[in-house]
Order: C-alpha cells, then structure tokens, then sequence
C-alpha cells in the first residue's frame, strides 16, 4: 500500500483533488455560493420546479409550475392557443417534473458597490433567517415606491412631492431579460386552422384596389407584398385573438365559438386587449380546480413589442413598426436606401424628451440597414420607453440606446371605426418596397399588480374571491364596450393614491418577483414591509445548470439556458 502512495500518477492525482476542493471551499466561502431555486416566484426568468411541456396542439414549448411536489396537478394550458394538456407523469417520462434551476451567486460585491434596481437579488427572509429569498430589487433605501398600472414610479419623499413621482424605467438588457413572450405565428394548431380560426396577424388596407400583403406559404409561416408602385402605407397588423379555455369544448367539434364567428366572417376587425398572463401559473390542481387556474389574466397590459424576421426585397422604400397603447401610435419608421431610422407619436400629449425631460420632437438615429438583406427587426414599448433592435442590436436616438417619452394623463385602451387603436395593437408596415415577412413574435413587459399572493388561503384571497370572472372577460375582449361604464370603473381602479404607497427608510430594499402574481414578496409581507441592508447575501450571478433534458440523450443540460443572470 505505501508503494501505491508513492507512485508519482497516484500522488499527482491525490494533490489535484485536494487543491481543487480547497479552492471550491475558498470560492464558496470568499467569492460565490450554489443555491437551488425552489419556486417559481421569478419565472420565467429563473424556474423552481416544474414540468416542461410540448403542447399537443401548437407545439409551442412552455413551463408550468410544480413548486413543492405538487403530485396532484393534472391539467395544464398552453400560453398560445390555450389548448388543455393532460399530464399523465405515469405513462410518460416528458411529463414527469424537474428540480430548479441551480445559479451561483456573488456574495460579497454589495460590500463594495450599492445595490441596484432591477438587480436580482439573494436575501434572508426577514421573518425567518433560515429561510432564502430570491427575487429582483425594485425600491431603494429613502424611496416611496407606488405600483400603478404594473409599472412603478418613484420619489424621494424627504424632497419631492407625490406629484413629482416618475416611472421607473429598465435598460435595454433588463427588458430583453424580462419581457414575456404573448404569441408565435409559428404555432398554430391544426384544430384552429380547420375551424378558420381567424389568423391574429391580419392585412390593414384602405382600398381593395391596392396591393396587400399576401399569405405565401401558410397560417403560420410567411406573409408578402410588393408596394414599390404604390405611397400609401400598407399595415400587417396584429389582434389578440386568444381561446379561451372553454372555447375549445365547441373547437374540438370543428366549429367556431359565437364570440368570434363576426371576425371570422368579416363582420368585425380588432381583438381583445393582452393580458399579464403567465403561463407558469396555469395549471389546474385535481382537488381544487376552481382555486388554481389562472386563466388568462386580470389586467390590460399596453406594454407591447413586435418581433419579425424581414426580407427586404427592393433598394428603396421605407419598412414600418408600430405599437399602440391607450390609442397612441408610436412608430419606427425606416428609410431602406439610407438606414436612418425615426421616431413619431400619433398624440400630440405624448412627447419624446431628453435625459433633462426637454420634448426632442422626432428622435432619429442610424441603423444598419442598406437596401436588400435579411433582417431581425424589433420595437418594445416598455415604462414609457421606446427601444428598437436591428438583428439584436439597439438603435440609437440622441446617443441613447432608447428613446423616453412622457404621457399627459393615464393610458386607457381605445377603440372606434375610424381607429381601431388598441384592437389592433402592434404592426409591420411598408410603402413604396417589397417585403416578406418570415415570422412575428408578440411580447410584453412584466405587470406588477398590488393584489395578495394569489396562492394564499381562500379567506384572504379577497381579490380573486370578488373578481366576476365571465364579466372581466367580456369587458376586455370586447373593443366596443371599453368605453363602457363597467369598462371605466374596470380601468379606474388601476390608479393609486398616496395611501398605497411603500415608504423606504435607510439602508431598506423593496423587492419582489417577475412572476408578480405568485410571487411572495415584499408587497403582501406585512411586517416588516421591507428587506434590512444586513439581511442582503449576494446578488444572482450566472445560471450554471438548467436542469438536464430525456434528449437527443439523457442527463445533458440544457446548455441554451446556461447565462448570465440580467
């Protein structure tokens, strides 16, 4: 045995194994730390555990939730078509849930900077140290923090009034990080095209004697049009026209609810409002399918983006985005020769400014356009921001990687004959070229709500107990009743007052999840309503395993979600 020690392979091996454990111990004790995430209280940026699902229908690929081994969930829905999913975990290992994910986290760099807003943090929970926390910080020490209509605005109460709050507004890597994903042309299911499902991305023309676009291979693949003899303006535009659950009772049959059988038969254009749905949270418990789903949101969120992959087909012309919110048009506008790219508000109390809040007029800025090519265009509207990505990189107005905008008055959704406005909210246009256009995606910001954890015993879940769900639901798929006196109160009761707001004191943090509605955080706590300085441990640094994927072979992690934590 002493002969083994002493051969040079075997003392060379020992040596690296205990030089490597002692540098893991220094690591986790000086530098960064492993942590499990166990909910889903921040997905979809970061997953506790859940399934993975392929919905049978689409074969859109999405996560439900299974925090706390949950064996008893049987059903869930996917975010895009809504088609139901029955797991079946006993017959099929895809259906069998996954641990959360594993990140690593920088313990020590708030002892040498502050912490900053929109950081993810790790916290001990204020009413138990045992216990950590992750979630996004959101208020900072001597701030009042006021949630309204899922953004957030902030002041310093020592020396500003209520009056001077002012929206708190993400960068440019927070919003790609946080956005959520609304709709996939590439995912249509099969049962929707057979009962002529109305398509959601559909042509906008003023006469029939011009050119429009055209579907060239499909519902769900590309649409075309070439309007290089034509100036006016020719709209692709999007509706949300979205199943709900129990439509698909009458479109398994092959047929069409009565609610969308006018917009299939032309009969109306526009689609109902998107809501701050999450498709982590739509499941349906075997016991209690009343409490648990959380069918399709309970708010408008006007926050919108369009992302499509263009072609460019002629020399000149100009290529259009749009994205509307409360009946306001902001729109990109490209010229194809030259490159520059502009900025324009449909709404003169809608006004681009400067980092001193001076009005701008219209922000342009360069982009790598030149003629024909292929590219990835996207425009996000997002805390009274517009950003704008040629092939994942950001345009620039003014030297900003963005462009703010300052609103009069609270956006509420609107719609006419004349302007459909938010029927009708995102669009790709073009005027005077030709276009094809390969695939759209819809997103959305992150909506904070101010309601209880929704999660929570049925005697304090005063907000979904009280909610007239089929009311809701008709109000906001139903553009010609958001002027309605029910649609009024709906929209009025989004404002907040200073009695809503969170006070901040010294060396105190307000944060809370990305997945708002089941998030437990510093909104519904009580006491106390804040995390102490003293309690932070690190801020998330990097997503090192996802959990492994059953393909092409087993126990391989999914390396495309192996990242930086933004």
């Amino acid at each position: 045995m002493s002969n083994f020690f002493r051969d040079p392979g075997v003392r060379e091996t020992i040596e690296s194994i205990v030089v490597a454990v002692m540098l893991a111990l220094m690591f986790k004790a000086f530098e960064a730390e492993a942590y499990i995430i166990p909910t889903g209280s921040m997905a979809p940026t970061l997953r506790g555990e859940h399934f993975d699902i392929a919905c049978e229908q689409c074969g859109h690929l999405y996560q439900t939730n299974c925090s706390n081994k949950r064996n008893d969930v049987r059903n869930t829905f996917c975010p895009i078509c809504r088609y139901r999913t029955v797991l079946k975990p006993e017959m099929l290992s895809d259906h069998n849930s996954f641990d959360g994910d594993r990140i690593l986290v920088n313990k020590f760099i708030y002892d040498f900077t502050e912490p900053e807003r929109w950081d993810v943090i790790v916290f001990k929970n204020p009413r138990n140290a045992k216990q950590n926390y992750i979630k996004r910080l959101c208020g900072l020490p001597n701030e009042s923090l006021l949630i309204e209509n899922g953004d957030l605005f902030t002041f310093d109460s020592r020396t500003e009034s209520f009056d001077k709050r002012r929206i708190a507004r993400k960068s440019p890597r927070k919003i790609r990080a946080m956005m959520q994903l609304v709709d996939d042309n590439k995912h249509i299911g099969p049962k929707l095209v057979a009962a002529n499902w109305p398509l959601r991305w559909t042509p906008i023309d003023s006469k029939e004697s011009l050119p429009n676009w055209t579907n060239t291979n499909g519902p769900d693949l590309s649409y075309s049009i070439d309007a290089t003899k034509s100036n006016e303006i020719h709209w692709l535009r999007y509706r949300h026209l979205v199943p709900h659950i129990e439509d698909w009772d009458v479109l398994n049959g092959g047929e069409l609810p009565d609610r969308i059988a006018p917009i299939a038969l032309g009969q109306a254009i526009g689609g109902g409002l998107v809501r701050d749905h999450y498709s982590y949270n739509e499941l349906v418990e075997q016991k209690s399918i009343e409490m648990f789903t959380e069918v399709s949101g309970f708010h408008w969120v006007g926050d919108l983006g369009v992302e499509a992959w263009v072609d460019i087909q002629s020399d000149t012309g100009t290529l259009l985005l749009e994205t509307t919110e409360g009946g306001t048009h902001l729109v990109c506008q490209i010229d194809i020769a030259s490159g520059e790219a502009s900025l324009s508000s449909s709404d003169s109390n809608v006004k681009f400014v400067d980092a001193n809040r001076a009005g701008v007029g219209q922000p342009k800025g360069p982009s790598k356009i030149r003629g024909r090519g292929k590219h990835r265009v996207f425009l996000m509207n997002a805390d009274d921001r517009v950003f704008v990505w040629i092939d994942n990189r950001p345009l620039v107005f003014g030297g900003l990687t963005y462009q703010d905008y300052e609103r009069t008055g609270t956006a509420v959704p609107t719609y006419s004959a004349a302007d459909p406005g938010d029927s009708l909210p995102l669009g790709v246009g073009c005027q005077t070229a030709k276009v094809q256009v390969s695939r759209m995606k819809v997103w959305r910001d992150v909506y904070y709500t101010t309601e209880p954890f929704r999660a929570l015993p049925r005697p304090e879940w005063d907000y979904r107990v009280n909610l007239d769900i089929p009311m809701l639901d008709e109000i906001l798929d139903s553009p010609a009743k958001w002027s309605s006196e029910g649609a009024v109160k709906l929209f009025e009761s989004r404002k907040r007052t200073e009695k809503d707001l969170h006070q901040l004191g010294e060396d105190q943090f307000f944060p809370m999840g990305d997945n708002s509605p089941a998030s437990f955080d510093t909104r519904v706590w009580g006491d106390p309503p804040y995390v102490q300085r003293d309690l932070l441990l690190g801020r998330a640094l990097f997503l090192y395993f996802p959990h492994s994927l059953n393909r092409p072979v087993y126990g391989i992690p999914d390396f495309s979600r192996m990242k930086f934590i933004r």
